[in-house]
């Protein structure tokens, strides 16, 4: 996922992260386009029985079901409690001392219905009386009364008037649906927009793939952010591993029109297949992940690399010994040559993007590697081939 290149640290990354997770955000949210609504919610109810799904939308579920027994409810109710809230009238600036009458009154009703009623009702209306009571009581007086009406009250007039047009409720249909939502959900060609949510997380990418491939089983059409991760992590790989084969098969050609005998083209390409080994296990071990950025790592491995091991390969044609290689200026050259490259490529260590850093990290790394195989590994490996003594030049 690009995301995890980001700096999980900063404002923006760690909001966007918080909205995905409470479920604000449709960040893993696939979508197919339907030619038309029929077939739009066809498609919808195959994706429902999938295990992978949890929650699938057009703009049929905007549409209520059952609305004939829910519009019969609301008019019951409409005659209920209707005429009770039609006329609220608008709230008073009451004086300290009317304020305080108006409590006195509502605090002798509240005491009668505690006296009269033993339920639930009734030990709810004691506890406000007693509440009530203490705030008529106190010193403040009216102005105690008055932030208690704020903190109880606020807000009340909207909610009624929000009550009351609940109970204008009339039949939902398609035309009737908000405009911006239809043209969001249905274009003028009468084409419909099919949202397919995961059921689980989807941060681990067998989780991802799961999804994404389950989906693409009944619409192969199918778009989105999940499918665009799956999809272009699968072209970065397939990209890394085009990479990898045309460095490996390059540096080959190169190195046999360089040096002209198999065997030295083994020897330059041994300390290189051993880094690349050397770099898989200590990332591993480090806890480090290969992503869509550092994954290039490993072909640049192979062209920063093999540098050192043609110089080691070169000079030792004209030593007699693997050890009178190794006194000569060619091995310290190599050591200079490649801590410059590991400095230059450590600075990219320092980035504040996550991926380029990551990237830094791992370059400095794998030439660490490369170069400890060049020089450890590379003249152990001449010294048995060749022995401690070898009477001709290759």
């Amino acid at each position: 996922d690009p995301l995890n290149l980001k700096d999980p640290t900063t404002e923006s990354v760690a909001t966007l992260t918080d909205l995905i997770a409470n479920g604000s955000l449709d960040h893993h949210t696939i979508e197919i386009l339907a030619p038309n609504l029929e077939v739009a919610d066809s498609l919808a109810e195959r994706l429902r029985n999938l295990s992978a799904v949890g929650e699938v939308e057009t703009i049929s579920n905007f549409i209520p079901a059952n609305q004939d027994i829910k519009l019969s409810v609301i008019q019951d109710l409409g005659l209920i409690i209707g005429p009770t809230i039609s006329n609220v009238a608008e709230a008073q600036n009451l004086q300290n001392k009317d304020r305080i009458e108006e409590w006195s009154r509502l605090s002798d009703k509240l005491s009668l219905l505690a006296k009269v009623n033993a339920g639930s009702l009734g030990v709810s209306a004691k506890r406000l009386q007693k509440m009530c009571s203490r705030l008529i009581e106190s010193q403040a007086g009216g102005a105690a009364l008055m932030e208690f009406e704020k903190r109880l009250l606020t807000g009340l007039l909207g909610r009624l008037d929000g009550l009351r047009q609940s109970l204008e409720a009339k039949r939902v249909a398609l035309n009737t649906l908000p405009i911006a939502l239809r043209n969001r959900l249905v274009s003028k060609d009468g084409r419909a927009l099919i949202k397919v949510r995961p059921k689980s997380n989807l941060k681990d990418r067998q989780a991802l793939e799961a999804f994404v491939r389950a989906v693409q089983s009944v619409s192969p059409d199918a778009a989105g952010a999940p499918v665009v991760i799956l999809e272009a992590g699968q072209a970065v790989i397939g990209a890394f591993l085009q990479a990898l084969a045309l460095a490996v098969s390059g540096v080959a050609i190169l190195l046999w029109l360089v040096l002209g005998n198999l065997r030295e083209v083994g020897l330059v390409f041994a300390p290189l297949v051993l880094a690349s080994l050397l770099t898989a296990a200590g990332v591993t071990l480090c806890g480090l992940n290969f992503n869509l950025a550092n994954v290039i790592v490993l072909p640049l491995l192979f062209g920063l690399g093999v540098a050192g091991g043609i110089h080691i390969i070169g000079r030792n044609r004209f030593e007699s010994r693997v050890d009178e290689t190794f006194q000569t200026s060619t091995p310290r050259a190599v050591l200079f040559s490649a801590l410059t490259t590991i400095g230059s490529f450590g600075s990219i260590s320092i980035s504040a993007h996550p991926g380029t850093s990551s990237m830094g990290v791992l370059l400095m790394f794998a030439l660490a590697m490369s170069l400890l195989s060049t020089l450890v590994f590379l003249p152990a490996l001449l010294s048995l081939i060749q022995g401690s003594h070898r009477p001709g030049k290759i």
